[in-house]
């Protein structure tokens, strides 16, 4: 029964935090018909921009508030009070920064507006990870997932009172910085009552220097997403940035799923697996990389073969240029699923050196294929300069975990042929059904399709079943002894 009930708690918190999530996500997708391409493209540029910044008030403090809480809870309360006191001054500085470079890369008056509300929403949000890790490590994360969950209620209803007044740009960022000052607020308020900071020199001193592995890395993964929009910027119309980025949303909602699963649920078991058990660990990895396989082809698949409508029914007649970014970039969301498990085996294998050269010259590899490719194709350059880009990334990843911990073997461990083969079944399906029925029913149709399939291939087996009961139990344990803490 309990183990039974810690399953729930499991996936009632994914499910939330993916909710909260999307919820945020999708109001760039909803203000973009309401805005037009032009006036979309004003937001999306100044989210790149802003984005570009937001690991600095953190700057890698609260992954490793989670390694050390993971393997010593008793000295969580310090390493909590040094996050905190890192995320107060940092977030000052990194304000007027933002600004300044704003102003002097020459945006104009509109777009430095935006910029000037969007870094008080991003500097938000890294007050949020530094709230989380201690809700994280005291098994509170319901709570977090709650908290995030009225919060994008409250930013729906906030942005729908601001469209129904006829609101613009600018009203719609306060509306979204208004829910966003409330999250953060109350989350480190809870934080704090379940935590108190202890503020000790010598574990600032300590985490300082732990903590730029994580912070660089973060840094270079937002700079990697981030950078050729601002680049598409600068070389385009802001009307251009808003069709790509009409695309690059839709798979900014997809990215998130194994994000929130790797941040939300797994961080740490696959923690404390790499001090104890990494048999379990190396499991762990080839199942997570399996089904972030699957799940990513087979939505990728999907909207390659429906990206005409989605893209009309989201986002409107005006929108129709994004189709063809979408048919770049939808392929890019099974190699990045797949990097993504990848790149967690890095980090908690204490591989972050080595992933940051990686991501660093995958992020200098963008920058030079963005300013190669957009002058000559636009922003349809851009979307092919990131599925270049993102497929090296996987493949630096793929080599380092091979050489420091496992390689993965695509036809034994991934079942590529297996999961090929069910994703061309759904595309059969897909493609049949296109144009004939809602598309609500075609899309349920080559789900049922794609799962049946893999079912029929006998794609899951045992193991994957023992490996979410391990991680479970592990979780279960972590909170017991906490509470006798």
């Amino acid at each position: 029964m309990k183990a039974r009930h810690a399953a729930t708690s499991v996936m009632l918190l994914f499910a939330a935090s993916t909710v909260a999530r999307v919820s945020f996500a999708f109001i760039g997708i909803w203000i973009a018909p309401y805005l037009g391409p032009k006036d979309a493209g004003v937001f999306f540029i100044a989210l790149a921009f802003t984005n570009m910044f937001a690991v600095i008030p953190d700057f890698g403090v609260s992954p490793l508030v989670v390694r050390e809480g993971a393997r010593d809870p008793s000295g969580t309360p310090r390493y909590f009070g040094a996050g905190l006191a890192f995320y107060a001054v940092s977030a000052t500085v990194v304000y007027g920064v933002m600004l300044v470079s704003a102003r002097l890369i020459g945006y104009d008056g509109l777009v430095l507006q935006i910029v000037a509300i969007m870094s008080l929403v991003i500097i938000g949000k890294a007050g949020e990870q530094v709230a989380t890790t201690v809700l994280q490590l005291r098994e509170k994360l319901h709570i977090t997932a709650c908290v995030q969950f009225i919060t994008a209620i409250g930013a729906l209803f906030l942005v729908y009172r601001a469209m129904h007044r006829g609101a613009g740009v600018v009203d719609i960022t306060w509306a979204i910085l208004v829910a966003g000052a409330v999250s953060v607020i109350a989350l480190l308020a809870i934080a704090v009552m379940l935590c108190r900071p202890k503020f000790d020199l010598a574990t600032i001193r300590y985490m300082l220097p732990e903590s730029w592995p994580f912070g660089a890395a973060a840094m270079l993964v937002t700079i990697y997403l981030w950078a050729g929009v601002v680049i598409l910027s600068r070389i385009c119309s802001e009307a251009d940035v808003g069709q790509y980025s009409a695309a690059f949303r839709l798979n900014t909602m997809l990215y998130l799923l194994p994000t929130v699963l790797l941040n939300q649920v797994l961080a740490p078991p696959m923690f404390a697996w790499a001090k104890t058990d990494t048999v379990r660990l190396g499991n762990l990895y080839r199942v997570l990389s399996r089904h972030l396989l699957m799940t990513g082809l087979g939505a990728g698949a999907a909207l390659f073969v429906l990206r005409e409508p989605v893209i009309h029914l989201v986002y409107g007649s005006a929108f129709a240029p994004a189709a063809g970014v979408l048919a770049i970039l939808c392929w890019v969301l099974p190699v990045r699923f797949l990097a993504t498990s990848t790149s967690a085996i890095l980090t908690v294998t204490d591989q972050m050196r080595m992933k940051n050269v990686y991501q660093l010259w995958v992020a200098l590899l963008l920058i030079l294929s963005s300013l190669i490719l957009i002058p000559l194709y636009g922003y349809m350059g851009l979307a092919a300069a990131v599925a270049i880009t993102e497929t090296a990334l996987l493949a630096s990843y793929w080599v380092g975990a091979g050489k420091r911990f496992y390689l993965l073997r695509p036809f034994h461990d991934l079942r590529i042929v297996h999961v090929s083969a069910a994703a061309f079944l759904m595309v059969l399906v897909l493609m049949a059904l296109r144009g004939h029925v809602p598309l609500a029913i075609t899309i349920f149709a080559g789900g049922l399709a794609y799962l049946a399939a893999l079912f029929a291939v006998r794609y899951f087996d045992q193991g994957d079943y023992d490996l979410v009961r391990a991680i479970i139990s592990v979780r279960r344990k972590r909170g017991a002894t906490e509470t006798e803490a």
